[in-house]
């Protein structure tokens, strides 16, 4: 009952009083992974970035290497633009889990968006060896490339993308144009 209350003070937009009936339910069914995971989505619905880490962190204390809360862990650290913590819990999946593509895939857009532009390449490096074709990988290099002013390596991986991709979005858009600007400037 506290939770569908509380649904309905988040949906007023008393969050106190919504985030005080969710934290009472977890206290009193503290081993409810569904529970938790439902209060850390509510939390991220309302942009509540710091109270959804810290019930992911409540249950990491107590399964340290949890798979799915340490993935959760890493995109909500992404979605709250704090790249380094993101970086870490993908990279914490990833030695448990070598062979994690999604934990891989996040770590390497976390890495570029953090500036750890090496470290990025090498992800998306990894990757491309199995998806060869991913539109979303050869956004990555062409990024990097781009960042780091190397003309002809952004302009193929540019290329790849708009091969690939839905190019009726914003994202194909601003290639296109990044494209016309190297195409301008390349030998």
């Amino acid at each position: 009952l506290n939770v569908i209350v509380a649904a309905a003070y988040l949906q007023k937009n008393d969050l106190a009083q919504g985030m005080q009936l969710l934290e009472t339910e977890i206290a009193l069914h503290p081993t409810d992974d569904t529970l938790r995971a439902a209060v850390a989505q509510a939390y991220l619905m309302h942009g509540l970035f710091t109270n959804a880490l810290d019930v992911i962190d409540r249950k990491l204390r107590l399964t340290p290497d949890d798979l799915a809360w340490l993935f959760k862990r890493g995109e909500v650290s992404f979605q709250s633009n704090e790249y380094d913590d993101a970086i870490d819990a993908f990279t914490r999946v990833l030695a448990i889990q070598t062979t994690n593509s999604s934990a891989r895939f996040n770590r390497a857009f976390a890495c570029l968006e953090s500036g750890k532009l090496d470290a990025a390449r090498a992800d998306f490096k990894t990757l491309q060896q199995s998806f060869t074709n991913s539109f979303q990988v050869a956004y990555g290099l062409g990024e990097i490339a781009w960042r780091q002013h190397e003309t002809n390596e952004a302009i193929r991986n540019y290329k790849l993308y708009l091969a690939n991709a839905n190019t009726n979005t914003a994202a194909a858009t601003n290639v296109i144009q990044r494209l016309r600007e190297l195409k301008g400037h390349s030998p």
